[in-house]
């Protein structure tokens, strides 16, 4: 009885210890103690599901899936299984089965912001923005806080004529110390929509001392200093 306990507990150790190489990016030692916990549990659902994210993360498909299905047939009461199997068939460009996924994952737990977040993604690129727009704000309203999914809500916004909205995103993506030139896109084009030429200037200014070829930021700035009466020193 003692020596089960101890491979149990060895087990365990062993599992946390690979998952903090896993969090801290030693993703070869990671797949390693993986491996070995597999060696002595095959039937680990946890770390068959993480080789598979691992897998998943180096971009190897067919691996993941492999992986993560089997950890679903181990133990299919974990959402992040469903989650994770969903960005596998995402990542393929299957995105009804995907859609299927998070939808499981969202029935099991119905705080999971990321099959919120991924299902608005989804309906975003296949231009069901109405849809797009309900789940991504659920996951925003939630506390994803993740650029990825706070930039598509501003871009559906902004593609639902929703400027005020789009321009609100922006700036609240801008608070986070997120600076990226896609947010300055639609920041600077929700402005202008509003009319609010005379805001947009110093999105407009910033997007060209970035780039001094860009000839459609120079079009842009030339038309707002000819709106607003500004000189263009």
């Amino acid at each position: 009885m003692e020596k089960e306990k101890f491979e149990i507990g060895s087990i365990k150790d062993r599992l946390e210890s690979a998952k903090f190489y896993h969090r801290s990016g030693h993703l070869a030692r990671a797949e390693e103690e993986y491996r070995k916990i597999l060696q002595q549990e095959p039937n680990n659902a946890e770390a068959t599901h993480l080789m598979g994210l691992l897998a998943l993360q180096s971009g190897k498909l067919d691996i993941a899936e492999h992986f993560i299905n089997t950890a679903i047939e181990l133990d299919s009461s974990k959402p992040e299984y469903f989650v994770n199997l969903g960005v596998v068939y995402y990542f393929r460009g299957n995105f009804e089965e995907a859609k299927e996924l998070f939808k499981k994952a969202i029935e099991m737990d119905d705080s999971y912001i990321e099959a919120y977040a991924n299902l608005g993604k989804i309906f975003a690129e296949e231009n069901e923005l109405e849809r797009a727009r309900e789940y991504l704000v659920k996951a925003v309203n939630m506390g994803d806080t993740d650029p990825s999914t706070l930039i598509t809500l501003a871009e559906v916004n902004f593609r639902l004529g929703l400027f005020n909205r789009a321009e609100m995103i922006c700036k609240q993506i801008f608070d986070l110390g997120i600076d990226e030139n896609q947010v300055y896109d639609i920041l600077i084009e929700s402005l202008l929509k509003q009319n609010k030429a005379e805001e947009a200037i110093p999105f407009l200014e910033i997007m060209l001392n970035r780039d001094r070829t860009n000839e459609k930021y120079k079009e842009m700035l030339k038309e707002v200093y000819k709106q607003t009466g500004y000189s263009e020193n």
